[in-house]
């Protein structure tokens, strides 16, 4: 379902010289693959299971903006 939410949303986007759809999806895997990973481990397992969810989701919004757009503002080089 991740990856339908991803693609759909990708479609809306032009993807930078050299970057296939195929890259930007297989990149959007491996990144997910460790995001989830991070929910599997003793502090997560320590919360509900629907606290879990919730933050689950919440990040994963933040995640998806700083795959699409970046984390720094192009400009001047420090």
């Amino acid at each position: 379902m991740n990856l339908e939410i991803f693609e759909k949303e990708l479609s809306h986007h032009e993807l930078r010289t050299g970057i296939s759809r195929d890259d930007a999806l297989h990149y959007f895997n491996e990144i997910q693959k460790i995001y989830n990973l991070n929910f599997s481990n003793e502090v997560h397992n320590k919360m509900s299971p629907h606290d879990q969810l919730t933050l689950h989701e919440m990040n994963i919004q933040k995640l998806f903006d700083f795959m699409l757009y970046g984390i720094a503002k192009r400009g001047k080089e420090i």
